[in-house]
């Protein structure tokens, strides 16, 4: 995720979109993916503070996708 971003940032990319890769026909728990993606985009933005990216986007196909992304939101801020 942290590759991912850097490489946006030397590109100068304003935007980039992640999917909760893995988490549909393979099977990884949704709500430890949310946990690790939304950790390491923060994690990003904490060290990169020169950062150009405007927008992340995450991609998330299913409402089960979307709650597990909304509570790993809440609980990374409001911890």
């Amino acid at each position: 995720m942290s590759g991912s971003l850097r490489v946006a940032d030397e590109l100068r990319l304003e935007s980039i979109s992640f999917p909760a890769i893995s988490t549909g026909i393979f099977g990884f728990p949704k709500e430890r993916a949310a946990k690790v993606i939304i950790k390491a985009i923060c994690n990003y933005f904490e060290v990169t503070s020169n950062s150009g990216i405007k927008t992340v986007r995450l991609v998330l196909y299913d409402n089960s996708s979307l709650s597990a992304f909304q509570k790993a939101w809440h609980d990374h801020f409001h911890a």
